[in-house]
């Protein structure tokens, strides 16, 4: 997730998916069912971290093939996507006293509302103070989370999440959709976790010429456009078209012979519509003091690179036609067949 300091895009969607708030009481809905839905994915949320973390300090401090204390609580520990969510209590217990044998002694844990922060390349000590928080406040940290959501006062992110998850969970019940095909289905360990940031995720690169236009609110016609400046994108264009434009990776943006009532006319200027952000816009020396120094010589907010020319522009172009993300879908891969209830084989 990229937040929105940095992009310098337009704002609007992105606050109004968290400041919005709607009241789901009206259908029905009650907190104690908003909890029963979120806890089950919360805890397996948590649990996988707490297995993750031991794993990863087996293997930093014990070796691959380790024999140690924290080899023997790692092989033990349950696999939290085997089954139906639940706190493994037994399995936290004797995760805590390995590591007090052998860390001693142990760091002092953060407050609840500091959990440490993880980052990449996180080490045994990060790994050991993220357990440490996962084992000591995992839990309580759940029931305070839950505890501050208001079913009549949702953000639009929270209660978007929370009725798409709820659909499916009554899908799955009124069909008997049992729990290994319910994992098959959702791609084997995919968490649909209410997340709010303000943000907007990235596309893969793969394919993306055939997905205009582009940015969140499709204020930017074609890739060719992307790489300029903002300031020299189309500032008004055409919608509607399903004519492709295979030199700027867009759709054309003009009307055709019948005239604009086939489609409409998107204004950048108005509020949710701005091409701002995502600049290709630093020049030579701002650019050369970042490559040479990135965290000494930040770029300006919502610059991303640095101004290209027309042939650059194009090289890139010619080269999004034909990227492949990596790593490549190994050439033997067959995605699973996930046999519903009454399916015709």
């Amino acid at each position: 997730m990229i937040p929105l300091e940095h992009i310098g895009t337009d704002p609007t969607a992105a606050q109004r998916f968290i400041d919005r708030r709607y009241d789901l009481s009206s259908t029905g809905l009650t907190h104690a069912e908003l909890a029963a839905t979120l806890r089950p994915l919360l805890v397996r949320a948590l649990v996988r971290d707490a297995r993750f973390r031991i794993r990863e300090l087996a293997r930093l401090r014990e070796g691959e093939a380790g024999t140690g204390p924290l080899s023997a609580v790692a092989s033990a520990f349950p696999d939290p996507d085997a089954g139906p969510a639940a706190l493994p209590e037994a399995a936290f217990r004797d995760v805590d006293a390995a590591l007090a044998k052998v860390f001693s002694p142990l760091p002092a844990v953060p407050d609840i509302d500091k959990k440490p922060a993880d980052y990449l390349g996180c080490g045994e000590t990060c790994h050991l103070k993220l357990l440490l928080w996962d084992l000591r406040h995992g839990q309580a940290a759940i029931d305070k989370r839950l505890a501050g959501l208001d079913v009549k006062q949702l953000s639009e992110g929270v209660a978007l999440n929370l009725v798409g998850i709820m659909v499916k969970n009554r899908y799955y019940a009124e069909h008997k959709i049992d729990y290994a095909t319910q994992q098959c289905l959702e791609g084997y360990g995919a968490l649909d976790l209410p997340q709010e940031i303000a943000g907007y995720k990235p596309r893969p690169l793969e394919g993306v010429w055939a997905t205009p236009p582009f940015l969140h609110n499709g204020s930017v016609p074609s890739v060719y456009q992307m790489l300029l400046p903002p300031d020299k994108r189309d500032k008004k264009f055409f919608v509607g078209r399903r004519e492709y434009d295979p030199k700027n990776l867009g759709y054309v943006t003009q009307p055709d012979a019948d005239g604009d009532a086939d489609g409409f006319w998107l204004d950048t200027s108005k509020p949710g519509n701005h091409n701002t952000g995502h600049a290709f816009a630093a020049d030579a020396a701002t650019w050369a003091k970042h490559l040479e120094n990135p965290k000494a010589n930040p770029l300006p907010s919502g610059v991303i690179g640095p101004e290209l020319t027309d042939a650059q522009r194009f090289d890139i172009i010619e080269y999004l036609k034909v990227h492949r993300d990596l790593p490549e879908t190994p050439s033997d891969f067959r995605p699973p067949e996930c046999a519903l209830p009454g399916a015709a084989s």
